[in-house]
């Protein structure tokens, strides 16, 4: 029976029924570490023997991908796959595919919490108050000032939303800016010069840059 890798810690911990389906349709589905993130060690003693591998965000290096010449496909339980090395998978012929918009929303709402508790000071406040102390920072309130978002994609665009919603002005830029995304007289897409000149916060929702 062909065998089917299973990382994510959410799946191998709790299972979920769409691994029926893989089990249905003939697959194993196995686990290198259930409820933990795998090793590399853990990896290479099990993806060997595998077809398939729906992975979470370990390191998946070449040296686990050459040494697994079974391998077929690679479906990261995310958007992002730079836990994977691309290079050795295109040399092995590995196919990688995302989840694309599984987790946008659950990523936009965190990074709109993040903002909140930046300009409240939410953390710096709670860890003296745990401390027994009582060390204001000002903050300032959001309704009309400018989030500026370095990347509007599917979480971009959320983000923008919920902060419109907020009564933020919006400014963005993208290298493909989606013409008919329009949410409001309130958005625009801009230039990063003047995201930078005119935004009280900024968002990053774009790729890392490439290392030099």
């Amino acid at each position: 029976m062909k065998k089917i890798l299973v990382t994510p810690r959410s799946l191998s911990k709790n299972g979920h029924p769409a691994l029926d389906d893989l089990r249905r349709a003939g697959y194993e589905v196995v686990f290198a570490a259930p409820g933990k993130q795998p090793t590399e060690e853990e990896l290479l003693a099990i993806l060997p023997e595998c077809v398939g591998y729906l992975a979470g965000v370990e390191p998946v290096s070449a040296k686990v991908l050459r040494s697994s010449p079974n391998l077929k496909v690679i479906g990261r339980n995310g958007v992002g796959i730079d836990n994977v090395d691309l290079a050795a998978a295109e040399e092995m012929g590995i196919a990688v595919e995302r989840a694309v918009g599984a987790n946008s929303r659950g990523v936009a709402e965190l990074a709109v919490s993040l903002m909140l508790s930046g300009v409240r000071s939410i953390s710096y406040s709670s860890k003296h108050l745990q401390a027994g102390k009582w060390v204001r920072r000002k903050g300032f309130e959001i309704e009309g000032k400018t989030l500026g978002l370095i990347g509007c994609g599917q979480i971009g665009k959320y983000v923008a939303k919920m902060a419109l919603g907020l009564d933020m002005k919006v400014l963005a830029y993208d290298l493909y800016p989606d013409a008919e995304f329009t949410p409001s007289a309130d958005f625009c897409f801009s230039s990063m010069d003047d995201i930078f000149r005119q935004a009280d916060v900024i968002s990053l929702h774009c790729p890392p840059a490439d290392k030099p």
